[in-house]
């Protein structure tokens, strides 16, 4: 008890030492500064600037006010997901239609997009009537019309997203019916509803709806199941061959043990999207901060002409030894959870975070057969935690090393910083700097490939082989450095 005590206190100490360092007091306030300002942000804007949206009742709504509009609707909306649940989901949209007048078309639109005759095309899109001539013909028109609009910045333009899709679509090869983009008078309403109905994946609305409804009938098998792309575009890929059956097995598994229960997932998006950005700047300079600290935690007995003293004692510089690497690992630790708290709260000034327990699907393609990434949010964020803190301590284990070998914080900064460069440049799923973008362990696009690997005859996550390999690394680095450290002592 009283040997844990001591070895509290010199952690204590060593901790104390560093915050001495105004330089340091600094660095940490700067990074905090930094993270809370670019991760609010990056929230509030994570929204199409180009996209118009308003309420029902006609009142344009900012980002903000667009995301609670979206977290009100999918919470009051949640529920276990079956034949009653999409019924009640198709009550509600007709309802708020015809409460608030969302279907009145906006007659001056149609007619400069597709002509007088308009009302004349959406019923021979109804009939069939139209051979594959005259449709093209008034696709192509749709499109010239457009453009000439955009070009004269007339009242086309007024809502610019809205006339993305235009002309025919949906169009039957078979019987020749096909429906065009109507306009409507409420465009920017009618933009929120479709968010809330048809929205971005992300929010786990209709693509997990789609997903989780009758689970039992896409289940995938080793011929039908395609990853990266659609069934009718060559460029996709398929699961390597020699662990497909076992992979698809286990995703199969995952699948249909998924929680088929739906919530609000804006805010546990947002959070998850903190972390999992491709390339994120905000880690690499926590990185940065971790390496400056704990090559000083190593150099700082030495800068003071301090080390002398202490080589004296045998047991007594063991446990410096000891309480230098615990606060090496505790540095990691506190800037994550201090980023994890900054990112929590910056999603919760603008929504709540809900239930983490509901499924976040990463890709999935509207047809049975093609889908990617079933996670629950709870599953991703200990992924995306596991990485990131592995990383940090990756980085923190470096520098130990090294500034136990040559006793000076520069020289460690410049060799340390330069040693994860040309680790990540190597683009290899095992180097700390790779670590940091997380997405590429949860989906199948990206340079990584297959987010799994076969290790004898079972299918186990790269993520979790990443953090299993730097947990023994940076225990050999730590022995490393309490036997390099011996050398020096004192007899």
């Amino acid at each position: 008890m009283k040997g844990g005590n001591a070895l509290g206190k010199l952690v204590y100490f060593e901790i104390k030492k560093l915050m001495k360092i105004k330089f340091n007091c600094f660095l940490i306030l700067l990074t905090f500064i930094l993270c809370l300002g670019i991760l609010f942000i990056k929230n509030t804007n994570r929204l199409s600037s180009s996209r118009q949206y308003a309420s029902f009742e006609g009142e344009t709504l900012n980002n903000k006010e667009v995301y609670r509009y979206v977290d009100t609707f999918f919470h009051e909306h949640r529920g276990i997901v079956n034949d009653e649940y999409i019924n009640n989901l198709k009550e509600a949209e007709n309802l708020i239609i015809q409460e608030y007048q969302l279907d009145e078309i906006d007659e001056e639109k149609m007619i400069m997009t597709y002509g007088k005759n308009y009302q004349e095309i959406i019923q021979a899109g109804i009939d069939g009537s139209m051979s594959d001539h005259e449709i093209f013909a008034i696709n192509e028109k749709a499109k010239e019309n457009n453009e000439i609009c955009k070009s004269e910045s007339c009242i086309l333009t007024s809502n610019e997203v809205a006339y993305e899709k235009y002309g025919i679509e949906e169009v039957n090869e078979e019987d020749h019916t096909f429906t065009i983009r109507y306009f409507y008078e409420k465009e920017e309403s009618r933009n929120l509803l479709n968010l809330l109905l048809y929205g971005s994946q992300s929010y786990t609305n209709e693509y997990t709806v789609e997903l989780l409804h009758h689970k039992e009938e896409k289940v995938a098998d080793t011929k039908n199941y395609i990853v990266g792309g659609n069934a009718s575009n060559t460029n996709y890929w398929r699961v390597s061959e020699d662990i497909e059956e076992e992979y698809i097995e286990w995703q199969n598994q995952k699948y249909l043990n998924a929680p088929e229960r739906t919530d609000s997932g804006v805010g546990a998006t947002m959070f998850v999207q903190a972390l999992t950005t491709q390339n994120n700047p905000l880690l690499v300079v926590l990185l940065l901060c971790i390496v400056i600290l704990v090559c000083q935690v190593f150099t700082i007995d030495h800068d003071y002409e301090m080390e002398s003293m202490l080589l004296c004692s045998k047991k007594g510089y063991s446990s410096v030894m000891i309480a230098k690497i615990i606060t090496a690992c505790l540095i990691p630790l506190a800037l994550l959870l201090i980023y994890l708290f900054l990112a929590w709260i910056t999603v919760s000034v603008i929504v709540p975070i809900r239930n983490l327990d509901i499924v976040y699907v990463e890709w999935i393609e509207n047809r049975p057969f093609i889908f990617e990434g079933i996670y629950t949010y709870k599953e991703i964020l200990f992924t995306e935690m596991s990485l990131i803190f592995m990383s940090f301590l990756a980085a923190s284990g470096i520098a130990a090393f090294v500034s136990t070998l040559f006793k000076n914080k520069f020289i460690g900064l410049m060799l340390v910083s330069s040693i994860i460069v040309v680790m990540t440049l190597y683009k290899n799923i095992f180097t700390p700097g790779m670590m940091l973008t997380t997405m590429n362990y949860l989906s199948w696009n990206g340079v990584m490939g297959i987010n799994m690997m076969k290790v004898g005859t079972m299918i186990v996550s790269k993520a979790f082989c990443a953090c299993v390999l730097w947990c023994l690394i940076d225990a050999v680095l730590c022995i490393l450095c309490l036997l390099n450290q011996r050398r020096h002592i004192v007899r």
